[in-house]
């Protein structure tokens, strides 16, 4: 917590070390204090909803990379 951010982990399949973790990226929320997150169905766009700065924002998730790119919408939503 206070760094405002989402982290993405890469899962490695190949031996010698299958399912060692690295990280792939650290990407700020767009907000205050993310709360939540969630994927769509499709694994393609994530939603991150900031608790004190009551906003939404969307990211796009490049399933190749791990990237996650913020698509420039954000929603208020007021608590």
């Amino acid at each position: 917590r206070g760094h405002n951010s989402i982290a993405v982990f890469r899962v490695h399949m190949a031996l010698p070390k299958p399912g060692l973790l690295s990280v792939a990226g650290v990407y700020h929320t767009r907000g205050a204090t993310p709360r939540h997150f969630q994927f769509d169905a499709s694994g393609q766009w994530l939603i991150a909803a900031n608790q004190d700065s009551d906003r939404l924002a969307v990211f796009r998730l490049n399933l190749p990379t791990g990237r996650l790119d913020w698509t420039g919408n954000e929603y208020s939503l007021p608590s």
